[in-house]
């Protein structure tokens, strides 16, 4: 039975290492047996998570994957982010005449000036059964057999829609965009097989392999980079479309708020609230209740497509950006619109919130380019796994933290009521709490996060960092507010800081976040002091001895 549900969870055979174990060791040690009822391993766990999930996967079938997106908002996303974005080469091949290639360099590999966040994630692309790959060295007839493959599996005489690259080209175009294609969909590469995605060996998919004479290979591919300028298509328009009248259209369509205004709204509804991302990770608490996660290279983070975290080193900082870091549910929503209403005179919320205004963790870079300056980024990532631009450009960063009982009792209600994220998580408070303290939630350990930071912080980094604790924030807004504009140079009078005060209430944050359900569901309660409803005297002890501890070994945060 046990292996049965835990099969229907997923079809990656990969994904229970280390957690089917866990998972029987748990029904073993609370008493239970095999027949546990299917709502102790089911992400949906009552009736009204599991409705909203199939209404979720219902809509985006019907939306994604039913041809809207490929027939009517592809040939807009195609125009705007194929021709106009740059993507900054981090190599270049140099020939013994001097002349350059731009390149991207991944992993010791060389290709064409592509995002490198698209090639760190393809090894979990989504594979279909009924897809078929085309693979082949560049310039030995792809183009060409992909149009006759479409012919055939599509029973027309007429071309493709997009062609080759935009048809399935997954060594550039982004998963949401390949998910979109309608099926059967030919699928095309110039990888190595054991770079290629995952899916496509374990579905066992046919692959179609195209092979010319090395002398003619080398003349179609010598014109093939002659004639196409770094980053551009085909398209007549466009190749003598001067470079800098291109990067100037990127930055009036993506940079000047149009793409943030207009297109972002439509693409937060699509492709945040209706695709399921499938998690390759499962944390299960002693009860046998499970939390749907993202492990990376040994790093447990929430569920979210893996390309979004490989890429991220290589994110472009802006110098304008500040950067908000802390433990989950440590404050950073509240810091937030405080920094949103001081940097930009404001006392409305921000448009979108934290998770969509700025969270590095989960958003696409396409997204994050696209919000106006002055951005400010957030993360609950340690200081060595931020981007690298955040060190070279000496970002400022704001550090959050908060009593660690209170922390757990909000983790706790934010792992359980984000239902479109976690899936109805119905486990007991005393489990997660162990899983809390064993730092086996994801971000890892509490008390070892804040460890790492005083490291950074006592080392002199070259980052400028302010330490904020939840509490002090709490006490006294008006005075942490004012510390912030100090912080980060920002004038501004007492009446201000009054106001900021007022409008970035928590009451006013949670009235005013109502009609965006899944923001909505983060705000709680926003007070100090509620574990003493949750703890008990021993867990209370336990909390305390290992915060003693912390302030013990890291004196800097016997101040918050």
């Amino acid at each position: 039975m046990i292996e049965q549900r835990l099969n229907n969870l997923s079809s990656n055979e990969n994904i229970f290492n280390g957690t089917k174990q866990d998972y029987e060791m748990a029904l073993k040690k609370s008493g239970q047996t095999s027949a546990l009822k299917y709502k102790n391993i089911s992400f949906y766990t009552q009736n009204a998570s599991r409705m909203l999930m199939f209404l979720r996967k219902f809509l985006h079938s019907l939306i994604v994957k039913s041809g809207f997106v490929y027939y009517c908002l592809f040939p807009i996303i195609k125009q705007v982010f194929f021709y106009l974005p740059i993507v900054q080469p981090n190599h270049y091949i140099i020939d013994d005449g001097g002349s350059k290639i731009p390149t991207t360099k991944f992993e010791g590999k060389i290709f064409p000036p592509v995002a490198e966040s698209q090639l760190s994630g393809l090894k979990n692309l989504r594979i279909r059964n009924s897809d078929v790959l085309l693979a082949g060295y560049p310039k030995t007839g792809c183009h060409w057999v992909y149009e006759i493959l479409y012919m055939l599996l599509n029973k027309t005489l007429s071309l493709s829609k997009y062609g080759k690259e935009f048809g399935g080209m997954i060594d550039v175009m982004p998963e949401p965009l390949l998910d979109a294609l309608p099926s059967p969909r030919i699928l095309n590469s110039h990888l190595l097989y054991e770079d290629l995605p995952t899916g496509l060996k374990t579905r066992r998919n046919k692959i179609i392999s195209t092979v010319r004479c090395a002398k003619d290979t080398s003349v179609s591919f010598y014109n093939h980079n002659k004639n196409l300028r770094p980053n551009t298509t085909t398209n007549k328009a466009v190749i003598k479309m001067p470079w800098s009248v291109r990067r100037c259209l990127h930055s009036l369509i993506i940079k000047s708020g149009f793409f943030y205004h207009f297109i972002f709204p439509i693409i937060k509804k699509l492709f945040f609230f209706l695709p399921t991302v499938k998690p390759n990770h499962f944390i299960v608490d002693e009860g046998g209740s499970i939390i749907p996660a993202t492990k990376i290279e040994g790093k447990i983070l929430p569920p979210i497509s893996p390309s979004n975290f490989k890429g991220l080193n290589n994110f472009h900082i802006r110098r304008s950006d500040v950067l908000i870091a802390g433990y989950p549910k440590t404050g950073c929503h509240w810091l937030f619109e405080i920094l949103h209403m001081l940097r930009n005179n404001t006392l409305s919320l921000s448009k979108y919130g934290k998770q969509f205004g700025g969270m590095i963790d989960g958003l696409p870079e396409l997204l994050l380019d696209s919000l106006p300056s002055p951005r400010n980024l957030n993360s609950h990532l340690l200081y060595d796994e931020l981007p690298l631009g955040v060190k070279q450009k000496k970002t400022k960063i704001i550090l959050t933290v908060r009593c660690a009982k209170d922390t757990a009792i909000s983790f706790y209600h934010h792992t359980k009521n984000l239902v479109p994220i976690y899936g109805g998580y119905d486990g007991a408070f005393e489990n997660f709490l162990k899983l809390f303290m064993a730092g086996k939630l994801e971000y890892g350990c509490f008390f070892e996060y804040y460890r790492d930071w005083n490291r950074v912080m006592t080392s002199n980094p070259v980052n400028e960092i302010l330490l904020l604790s939840f509490e002090e924030l709490r006490k006294d807004p008006v005075m942490t507010i004012k510390r912030i504009s100090k912080f980060l140079d920002v004038e501004m009078s007492h009446e201000f800081a009054v106001a900021i005060a007022e409008a970035s209430s928590f009451a006013n944050m949670k009235n005013a976040r109502r009609s965006d359900a899944l923001v909505s569901s983060i705000f709680r309660k926003g007070v100090v002091g509620d574990w003493k409803n949750w703890l008990t005297d021993e867990q209370k002890e336990e909390i305390d001895t290992k915060w003693k501890e912390l302030e013990k070994e890291c004196p800097i945060f016997c101040q918050s």
